[in-house]
C-alpha cells in the first residue's frame, strides 16, 4: 500500500524522503521487519524503539516513523515525525494499511474479569453448531475455523489482531469472537475494531498491578460498549448495572440478562448436577425449557449472555436452542477429567478470589462427598488476594491443599505463608508447594463420591519459576498419576 495511503488521519511532519513509495508491511518490533517495512519506533513503556532504528534499516525497512528527532545518514529512508503518541498513532496506520478489515466481518467482543474465555468458546460453538465456522481469539488459543493458532496475550497486539482478522477473511469467514482485555483497551491495541456486539461478564478486584484503583478498571472496560454497536450487560452484577445505566439510553440495541425477571433474558425452574444444568430460559420473544452440558451456575450466566449476543444476531428460537446444543468441553474451564475412578476430578482456571468462590460454591450445590480444593496464588502480584482465596477454601471445601502456582521470582513457601494467614485452622489443611506432590496428595486422599478441585492454571501448560518455564498441565498430571497408580496396583 502506498505510504501516503497510510498516513491518512495522521499529522505529521516530512523529515525526509519521500511518500510516493509502497510498503509491504508494517512493524514496530525491528526484528520482524522484512524488506519494503515500515519501521514503528514506539517509546513504550519497558522499550524505546527509537534505539532499534538502525537494526531496523539492516532488516529491510524503507519508512521509519518516529516520535523524536533521529539523525539518520542513509538517504534512500524516509522519515516521518508523527504529532501524536504511539498508542494513538499505530491503530490508525495499522487500520489504514489493512483497509479497516475489521467491517469486513462480525466482530463480537467479551470483557470482564472472569467468564471471558469460557463465552467466546461456547459463542463459537454456537454459531459453529449453525454452519458458520468462526474466528476466535483468546487466553487459551486463537483459531481460525479449525485452524489453531498460539495465543501470547488474552488481547493480541494491533498488527497481530488485523493479522489474523485478515486471515480470516481471506477464508472465507464471517464471525470473530474474541476476549477484550482491560489491558488491551487501556493500551488501545483494539482501538479502530469494528465491534458489532460487546458482551460484559463481571468486575472484580484484580489486575491493581496494571490499575491505579477499581475504577481505573471499570473504566477502562467501559471502553469496549462506547465502541460496540450493540451491548449484552449481566445485570446481577454491580458493575453491570453501571454499565446499563450509562449506555441503555444510547440508539443501539441492548440486552441484559441474569437470573431474575428484572433482566432482558434469564432463567427459572433451576436443577443443578455434576453433569449439568436443566432450566427455563426465558427471553422477550420465546420461552423453553434446555440443557446445559457444562455444570454451574456460573456457566448459566455465560450461556444467558451467548443468547443476548444471537439475538441480536438475528437467530430466531431454534437455532439458539441448537447452538445451546451444541457447547463443547471448555479446555482447563469446569473441565471435568475423565478419571474412571469412583471420585471426580474438575481442573478450572479460576485465579482469583471471586472466580475460586463461585467455582466451590458451584460443586457444592451437586457434590456427594468431601470437596478436594488444590490451589495456589500468583508471584509477583496480587498479595492481597492470598489470604482471602485461603479462607474461601477453608469455609468451602472439606480439605485444602495449598501449592505453587506460577511463582515468578517469588518464594513458593513465602505465597503459601500468605495464603495461610487467612486460614483460621491451619493445622488442618495440607501443602506442598510442588504442584505435581500437592496434586498426589489430594488424589490419594480422595474417596469415593469425592470431588477434587485443582484451580488455578486450567489450561495452561507450563509453570513460570524466574524466567523458565517449566511444562506441566493439571489435567494430562492427573491422568498420567493415575495410570501410575494403576500400573503400581497391577504389579
Amino acid at each position: 500500500m502506498n505510504l501516503k495511503r497510510i498516513l491518512e488521519n495522521v499529522e505529521f511532519e516530512l523529515i525526509k524522503g519521500n511518500l510516493d513509495k509502497e510498503i509491504l508491511g508494517i512493524e514496530s518490533d525491528s526484528r520482524k521487519i522484512k524488506e519494503g517495512y515500515l519501521f514503528v519506533a514506539i517509546n513504550g513503556e519497558t522499550v524505546d524503539g527509537h534505539k532499534f532504528i538502525n537494526s531496523a534499516i539492516a532488516n529491510g525497512a524503507s519508512a521509519v516513523i518516529v516520535e523524536q528527532d533521529v539523525d539518520l545518514e542513509n538517504e534512500s529512508i524516509t522519515v516521518i515525525k508523527s504529532k501524536i503518541t504511539d498508542r494513538t498513532l499505530l491503530p490508525i496506520i495499522i487500520n489504514n494499511f489493512y483497509d479497516n478489515v475489521s467491517k469486513k466481518l462480525k466482530i463480537i467482543g467479551v470483557t470482564g474479569t472472569n467468564g471471558k474465555s469460557s463465552i467466546t468458546k461456547m459463542l463459537s460453538d454456537a454459531i459453529n453448531g449453525n454452519g458458520y465456522e468462526t474466528c476466535t481469539m483468546g487466553t487459551i488459543q486463537n483459531t481460525i475455523g479449525k485452524r489453531v493458532i498460539p495465543s501470547n496475550n488474552t488481547t493480541p497486539g494491533v498488527i497481530e489482531l488485523n493479522e489474523i482478522l485478515l486471515k480470516a477473511v481471506k477464508e472465507d469467514i464471517k464471525y470473530t469472537v474474541m476476549e477484550v482485555s482491560s489491558h488491551g483497551l487501556a493500551q488501545k491495541r483494539v482501538a479502530g475494531i469494528d465491534y458489532d456486539i460487546g458482551i460484559f461478564t463481571n468486575l472484580t478486584n484484580e489486575h491493581m498491578e496494571f490499575h491505579k484503583d477499581m475504577d481505573d478498571y471499570f473504566n477502562a472496560k467501559a471502553k469496549l460498549f462506547e465502541m460496540a454497536k450493540g451491548n449484552v450487560i449481566n445485570n446481577d452484577d454491580e458493575y453491570g448495572k453501571k454499565l446499563i445505566k450509562t449506555y441503555k439510553s444510547q440508539d443501539k440495541p441492548f440486552l441484559t440478562y441474569g437470573l431474575t425477571d428484572e433482566s432482558d433474558i434469564y432463567v427459572k425452574n433451576i436443577e443443578y448436577s455434576y453433569e449439568g444444568t436443566n432450566c427455563t430460559l426465558v427471553t422477550p420473544t420465546f420461552e423453553t425449557d434446555i440443557f446445559i452440558n457444562i455444570p454451574g451456575e456460573i456457566y448459566v450466566y455465560n450461556t444467558l449472555s451467548v443468547i443476548g449476543a444471537m439475538i441480536l444476531m438475528g437467530y430466531d428460537e431454534e437455532k439458539i436452542v441448537n447452538g445451546i446444543n451444541s457447547f463443547k468441553n471448555i479446555n482447563g474451564r469446569f473441565d471435568k477429567v475423565e478419571t474412571n475412578t469412583d471420585f471426580d476430578v474438575i481442573v478450572d482456571y479460576a485465579h482469583s478470589s471471586d472466580a475460586l468462590r463461585k467455582v466451590l460454591t458451584e460443586i457444592n450445590k451437586f457434590k456427594k462427598g468431601r470437596l478436594i480444593t488444590i490451589f495456589g496464588c500468583t508471584g509477583n502480584r496480587d498479595k492481597h488476594k492470598r489470604p482471602i482465596m485461603g479462607s474461601i477454601s477453608e469455609e468451602l471445601s472439606d480439605i485444602t491443599i495449598l501449592t505453587s502456582d506460577d511463582i515468578y521470582d517469588e518464594d513458593p513457601e513465602e505465597i503459601i505463608k500468605d495464603i495461610i494467614k487467612g486460614i483460621k485452622n491451619p493445622e488442618k489443611i495440607y501443602k506442598d508447594a510442588d504442584r505435581g506432590n500437592a496434586i498426589k496428595i489430594g488424589i490419594d486422599l480422595a474417596k469415593t463420591n469425592d470431588i477434587i478441585l485443582i484451580a488455578g492454571k486450567g489450561h495452561e501448560t507450563v509453570i513460570k519459576i524466574g524466567k523458565e518455564k517449566i511444562p506441566f498441565n493439571d489435567k494430562n498430571f492427573v491422568l498420567n498419576y493415575l495410570l501410575e497408580r494403576k500400573n503400581s496396583d497391577e504389579k
